[in-house]
């Protein structure tokens, strides 16, 4: 960073920062929105803007968070609640009415409210919020109920300002940063824009203008002027270094270098606005190659209601973004580059960050798989289903964590065909998992038309050996009529034929199939002979074959067959 005349560069760099920019881009929008003039450029990992933004930045930061997380709110679920019990006419009092009482209650009279009335008591309202409440629970009479809500409906609509911006401080933001400005001990039950004003942005408009000085502290980001030591400490954000106007040992020669300067510090101050939140969980696509892509990858399109929901749709999020930008020239080296999957991870009261790294092999499984994965989707799997140690696995988390490290899914999905022998479970989503899992083995193959080809190759030789195991299965043990042998026989049998897919024994699997087809005197197809070819395909065969002798259906048979 640095300045032209009026104007200020920001350019990429790490997750956080990267966070902060989106963040603060969102905010330029927003006075873009409301028709402020706001003079900014944004050119492949650099944005460019005017100074003049931070004369309104405070008041536009405010309202950003206040329009981005606001749906997330209990704030908000007691508004829209109210508005909807007030829409039936109610005369008399129902469940529902007594759950909004509970909610505005049990809301309201949290400690992160209490600093917000201080505040609106400042400004001469002496309105008691708890004691209405406390008569709100006491009255009897449904029609004053009604008129003691509506009295606190009003008073939060009034002050949406203060108590909106209270459950987002308190919910959103420190989970990323705390201890300054509205967060600090000190300063709670002062006025929110005030706070922020004096700690972000006053200091900028001090700095900006001023000819850098020769041995002064630099700002670790963007390597210009850091005015003060203490006003340049990161302690303030979480996880992020030490207080160094207490501790210095940890530098060399007691010399802090772990610095930024006012302008970045705002930049970091906008982190949680490029998290998309939902509770106190965010998720965060990261890429330094390009602004124009990070926005689009993190730019959701629809509200979700857990972190599973986003993740899911980040990672089809970053093909759609790739796809978007085909024509610009960063966004197709971004292939090459490693993109972060930004986890904020709220539990066991303390929140943490996790990573996921989106590799090239990663996007491509993702692309060409898309609509397999998408069939996983809302899929689980219950090991040892009735026992006290049963474990439900979400089938698509642990597909898509399996490829994001780079692991095969050939022990998960032996796991599983292991516990349904004796389960009752349909594991028909099992096949999309095995489709992925071809896919995946092909990811050495540098031609796209050589891949496509042994994919489908492979495909076709995989969905007839399944078809074997499914003949065999009606054969031996049919639904209806005289069974060949009995159900624990041919259990044996996919016990030994699981046990050589496991130590990657294709003679004994082979040996155990001879039987088998000795048993329902059939003749065994010369297609099992590719088992012997390569491990990876003995292994995708074996489990076809296993899949068809459990009596599992594949998802889609019809195309299946057409292929």
């Amino acid at each position: 960073m640095y300045f032209l005349g009026e104007q200020i560069v920001l350019r990429l760099n790490n997750f956080l920062y990267n966070a902060g920019v989106l963040g603060f881009i969102k905010v330029l929008k927003n006075m873009e929105n409301n028709f402020v003039d706001v003079d900014y450029s944004i050119q492949g990992n650099t944005l460019t803007f005017s100074s003049d933004v931070f004369k309104d930045f405070t008041q536009y930061y405010l309202k950003t968070l206040m329009d981005e997380f606001e749906k997330d709110t209990m704030y908000y679920s007691i508004i829209e609640k109210y508005k909807m019990i007030v829409s039936q006419n109610l005369i008399e009092e129902t469940e529902e009415f007594k759950d909004l009482l509970r909610l505005m209650s049990s809301t309201l009279k949290a400690n992160k409210f209490s600093s917000g009335y201080t505040i609106i008591s400042k400004r001469g309202d002496s309105t008691d919020i708890k004691k209405l409440l406390d008569l709100l629970n006491k009255e009897k009479d449904f029609n004053q109920k009604q008129v003691y809500a509506k009295e606190i409906i009003n008073y939060m609509e009034k002050y949406r300002d203060v108590l909106l911006l209270k459950e987002i401080m308190y919910t959103k933001i420190n989970l990323f940063w705390n201890n300054t400005a509205f967060l600090s001990k000190t300063s709670v039950e002062e006025e929110i824009d005030n706070c922020y004003e004096e700690k972000f942005i006053a200091p900028i408009l001090k700095y900006t203008g001023k000819k850098p000085r020769k041995n002064t502290y630099q700002c670790i980001e963007c390597g210009r002027e850091v005015p003060q030591l203490k006003e340049g400490s990161m302690a303030w954000i979480n996880d992020m270094g030490v207080d160094i106007n207490r501790k210095r040992s940890n530098f060399w020669n007691y010399n802090p270098d772990v610095l930024i300067c006012p302008i970045c510090k705002v930049v970091y101050s906008c982190v949680p606005l490029g998290f998309y939140i939902v509770g106190k969980n965010g998720l965060f696509i990261n890429s330094s190659v390009s602004i124009e892509s990070l926005i689009e990858m993190n730019n959701y399109d629809i509200k979700m209601n857990s972190l599973i929901d986003i993740e899911n749709a980040a990672y089809y999020k970053i093909l759609r973004a790739l796809n978007y930008l085909g024509n610009v020239d960063p966004a197709r080296k971004q292939i090459n580059f490693g993109i972060q999957i930004v986890k904020r991870i709220f539990e066991d009261k303390q929140s943490s960050y996790k990573f996921n790294i989106v590799t090239p092999t990663t996007l491509m499984v993702l692309s060409e798989r898309e609509k397999e994965f998408q069939q996983l989707i809302n899929r689980y799997y219950t090991f040892n289903k009735g026992s006290s140690n049963a474990k439900t696995k979400n089938i698509y988390d642990t597909v898509v964590t399996h490829i994001l490290e780079n692991k095969n899914l050939f022990s998960f999905m032996h796991d599983i065909l292991r516990d349904s022998i004796e389960s009752s479970q349909k594991i028909d989503f099992l096949y999309n998992v095995l489709k992925i899992q071809i896919t995946f083995s092909m990811k050495g193959v540098a031609s796209l038309m050589e891949r496509i080809e042994q994919i489908t190759k492979l495909e076709k030789t995989t969905y007839h050996i399944w078809k074997c195991g499914l003949e065999i299965k009606n054969i031996l043990t049919p639904k209806n009529g005289p069974k060949v042998q009995g159900e624990g026989k041919t259990k044996s049998y996919i016990y030994k034929l699981l046990n050589a897919l496991r130590t990657n024994s294709a003679s004994e699997f082979i040996n155990t199939v001879i039987k088998l087809y000795i048993d329902a005197k059939k003749e065994i197809p010369a297609s099992f002979l590719k088992m012997l070819n390569d491990e990876e395909q003995f292994k995708i065969l074996g489990d076809a074959f296993v899949m068809g002798l459990l009596g599992q259906e594949s998802h889609n048979e019809e195309n299946e067959s057409n292929n």
